[in-house]
């Protein structure tokens, strides 16, 4: 993957992370989704697999509301390779 198209999805990966999984405000988070995520997009973790904005929301509202007090941060810059991304990431207590 050419090194301009690497740092485009690692971008993706920091408004995903920072920008839809860091979100509480709902109608910001779906508008988020929409611009950054294709509307057949699959996101898959350990509690399923979501596919579509809708889904990818639900997902995520999930989420939010089994750990309410987290807050999610980088641990490092994201990797892309081969139409696969990883993104070193964690997830506590916040601090606000």
């Amino acid at each position: 993957m050419p090194a301009a198209d690497a740092n485009i999805v690692k971008d993706l990966m920091k408004q995903n992370l920072l920008g839809v999984f860091s979100e509480r405000d709902a109608e910001k988070r779906r508008s988020l989704i929409a611009k950054i995520w294709d509307r057949k997009g699959i996101f898959i973790d350990p509690a399923g697999r979501y596919v579509g904005h809708r889904a990818i929301n639900d997902a995520v509202e999930q989420l939010q509301h089994r750990s309410p007090d987290f807050a999610f941060s980088e641990l490092a810059d994201g990797d892309a390779y081969s139409g696969a991304s990883v993104h070193p990431a964690s997830h506590g207590r916040s601090l606000a």
